[in-house]
């Protein structure tokens, strides 16, 4: 039963993560509060840190039992899936700096479009266009 809480509150911050940063979401916001949308970014990343501390918390303090081990033949797939993740983490993270990220820049410069990066376009190019960008572009057209 502990394992299904966790999952369900996992489920949920992941999906609440996932939905506060939605075109729909962030354009309400933006109609909402004008000038002050520049904020919003910001805000974002606080809720989402604070809002993780007590998950991991409650995490950590559960008795876990291991679900998968990866033995054997697995451990370099598991060593190939790990490459590929730093790889794609870091291929996406290079494309922006840590106060664009994370909402500084934009309440500094007193930026107010939904995007992160400077131009207000949508960046599909390079290893951004594998994250399905270039869908979430066409749909918005």
């Amino acid at each position: 039963m502990q394992n299904f809480i966790l999952a369900i509150i996992w489920i949920t911050y992941c999906a609440l993560h996932s939905i506060l940063i939605t075109p729909s979401v962030t354009n309400f916001v933006k109609q909402r509060f004008g000038s002050r949308f520049r904020y919003y970014r910001l805000a974002y990343n606080l809720f989402s840190i604070v809002s993780l501390i007590p998950i991991l918390l409650y995490t950590h303090a559960h008795k876990q039992t291991t679900f998968f081990i990866w033995d054997g033949y697995l451990l370099p797939i598991r060593y190939i899936l790990l490459a590929a993740g730093m790889f794609i983490f870091i291929s996406g993270a290079r494309h922006y700096d840590m106060s664009t990220f994370l909402g500084l820049r934009r309440v500094r410069e007193k930026v107010n479009h939904n995007l992160i990066n400077a131009s207000g376009e949508l960046d599909s190019s390079g290893i951004l266009g594998l994250s399905g960008t270039r869908f979430i572009q066409q749909s918005a057209r």
